[in-house]
């Protein structure tokens, strides 16, 4: 089986007409595309061309997205305004992840973490993203993450690992830095 991780890696295939039929290009399989899921539906007489009986079909789930935003926190966390120390807000939805990371945020993480902190960020940190009106969290270092909740009951994440997230939960990369993370509402339902 593939793991969460091949959907947020793995780039789009090219289109391609179903071999032997002729016909127009299939999309590609949006399970592949970083972009999000989509259910492909199969018939029973096997593959056929776009619109005949048996073709490969496409359903998209309906949109969702919502506001996240992230400040960081704790003690290897460098005296700076908020806006200067925090991601977002950065709209999220089912078709689409935020990063984080050193990759992804460079001067944040170089101008807000203290140096004697610096080896805990990753360059690939982990990705937050929504699905079913629900955000979710998804640990992409192979340095395990800690998940503190509002009540203050931790969660140790290992690499792959995909925890639900709540408004106020924190992120712990190590001592003294933490990510708190808010996230809004839902602000769309569009169904495409």
């Amino acid at each position: 089986p593939m793991s969460a991780r091949y959907f947020a890696t793995t780039p789009p295939l090219p289109a391609a007409a179903p071999p032997g039929t002729g016909g127009p290009p299939l999309p590609p399989p949006a399970a592949a595309v970083a972009t999000g899921p989509a259910q492909a539906s199969f018939s029973s007489r096997g593959l056929g061309a776009r619109g005949s009986p048996g073709a490969l079909s496409f359903v998209e789930d309906p949109l969702e997205a919502a506001e996240v935003s992230l400040e960081l926190r704790g003690e290897g966390i460098v005296d700076l305004p908020l806006d200067l120390r925090s991601i977002g807000p950065v709209q999220v939805s089912n078709r689409g992840s935020m990063l984080v990371g050193r990759r992804h945020q460079p001067e944040l993480h170089e101008r807000a973490i203290a140096p004697r902190c610096q080896e805990l960020v990753s360059v690939d940190q982990f990705a937050v993203g929504l699905k079913n009106g629900q955000f979710w969290l998804m640990v992409l270092s192979d340095t395990p993450l800690y998940l503190v909740r509002q009540d203050r009951s931790c969660e140790e994440l290992p690499k792959d690992s995909i925890s639900d997230l709540h408004s106020g939960d924190q992120i712990c990369l190590g001592s003294g830095v933490l990510w708190r993370f808010r996230g809004g509402a839902q602000q769309s339902e569009i169904k495409m």
